[in-house]
C-alpha cells in the first residue's frame, strides 16, 4: 500500500496538473466563442456547477468538430484524466475488512484497493500526451503566450 506522504505528493500533482489542463480547455473555449478570455465568463459560467471538467471537455470536442479537427483520442484521454483526478480528489475514505489490511477502496470494485502508483503513472502519461496538443491548439486559435506559457 502507498504511504501517506507519497499519496499526498501524487494527489497534489494530479490536482494541480488537472487544474492547469482545465484552465487551458476553458481558455480555448473562450477564445473560440469570444475571441478572448473574459474571466468573468470563466468564473461565473464555466466554473459553476453543474458544469464539470467533463462538460468543458465535451464543449472542446464540439469546437474541434466545428473546426474539422475532431480528435477522439484527445477527448478520450482528457476524460481519462478527469476520472483519475476524481480518484485522487476523493481518496480519503479508508476501510478495514476483517482479516485484511486497511485500504482505500476502489469504487468500481469495493474489495480491491486502488493502485495509486498505477493511476499516477497513467495520469502522467496522459498529461504528457495531451498538454502539447492543447497548448498548440491554444496558440492556433490566437492564445497569447508570456514566457512560453498561456496567459489569461
Amino acid at each position: 500500500m502507498i504511504d501517506e506522504k507519497t499519496l499526498q505528493k501524487y494527489r497534489n500533482k494530479v490536482l494541480s496538473r488537472t487544474n492547469h489542463t482545465d484552465m487551458l480547455v476553458s481558455s480555448i473555449i473562450c477564445i473560440h466563442y469570444f475571441g478572448g478570455i473574459p474571466t468573468g465568463f470563466i468564473s461565473n459560467v464555466l466554473y459553476q456547477l453543474p458544469l464539470s471538467f467533463t462538460s468543458r471537455i465535451n464543449m472542446l470536442n464540439k469546437i474541434l468538430k466545428e473546426k474539422k479537427q475532431s480528435n477522439t483520442k484527445l477527448i478520450t484521454k482528457l476524460k481519462d484524466m478527469a476520472t483519475i483526478r476524481n480518484i485522487f480528489a476523493h481518496c480519503e475514505l479508508k476501510i478495514k475488512i476483517k482479516g485484511k489490511e486497511e485500504y482505500i477502496f476502489n469504487p468500481k470494485n469495493f474489495h480491491k484497493p486502488i493502485d495509486f502508483e498505477k493511476e499516477y503513472k497513467k495520469f502522467i502519461e496522459i498529461d504528457n500526451e495531451v498538454s502539447p496538443i492543447l497548448f498548440n491548439l491554444y496558440k492556433e486559435i490566437g492564445g497569447i503566450l508570456l514566457d512560453g506559457k498561456p496567459t489569461m
